[in-house]
């Protein structure tokens, strides 16, 4: 399913709060934000490349304010499992229900079968946004899975459709 056939035509894209595909002119954009979360996540070093490739499928979907990106998400590829494979919001932009809207969207992107993310464990300090987000959007967490490239530790949290 493309983005742009898809549920994506369904959403009114004049509001701060409606995803849209990522386009090529907004990749430092994006990158600015990878920045300010990089203390979470670890090194991002291929982030660029799985941008660009995201933006070759349009499963990259971004959210924009004064046309920089306050919140993002990668999906996986068609044809492969359904996977959130990143999804950060500004920090100043949390708490008004971007990460949500995501997540809302992955869901009509996929309306069938399960969808699966991997996010930090309970005792990551500074990962407990993340997990609320996934619990309050119906995710239930699997156990630990296979660690970040940085060897940190990390979650995987699925919502059972």
């Amino acid at each position: 399913m493309s983005l742009i056939s898809g549920s994506l035509d369904d959403v009114d894209r004049t509001a701060m709060n409606a995803p849209q595909v990522c386009t090529p002119n907004l990749v430092d954009s994006w990158l600015e934000l990878a920045q300010t979360v990089e203390h979470l996540f670890g090194p991002m070093p291929d982030l660029q490349t799985h941008i660009e490739k995201g933006i070759k499928r349009q499963t990259a979907t971004v959210i924009l304010q004064d046309r920089s990106v306050v919140g993002a998400m990668l999906l996986s590829g068609p044809g492969k499992p359904q996977h959130i494979r990143w999804l950060a919001v500004d920090q100043n932009y949390r708490g008004q229900g971007l990460g949500t809207t995501l997540i809302k969207f992955a869901m009509s992107y996929w309306p069938d079968d399960d969808i699966s993310v991997v996010t930090f464990p309970a005792d990551h300090s500074g990962g407990a946004a993340a997990r609320s987000l996934y619990q309050q959007n119906g995710f239930t967490s699997r156990g630990l899975t296979d660690p970040a490239p940085d060897g940190s530790p990390r979650e995987l949290f699925v919502l059972a459709r």
